[in-house]
């Protein structure tokens, strides 16, 4: 996407849903227990604690 829109505009907003996974909260220390499998999916176990 950066590569596309070199020369038309200085700075690309992106938006990510990354972090409603299970695997982000614990990443982040917010959702216990070990590492999820990646790579994450869109049926990836969703968060508990927001």
């Amino acid at each position: 996407m950066v590569e596309a829109f070199r020369g038309v505009a200085r700075r690309v907003v992106a938006i990510s849903s990354q972090d409603v996974y299970l695997a982000y909260g614990r990443l982040t220390g917010l959702e216990p227990g070990p590492a999820e499998p990646v790579p994450l999916t869109e049926h990836s176990p969703l968060r508990t604690r927001l």
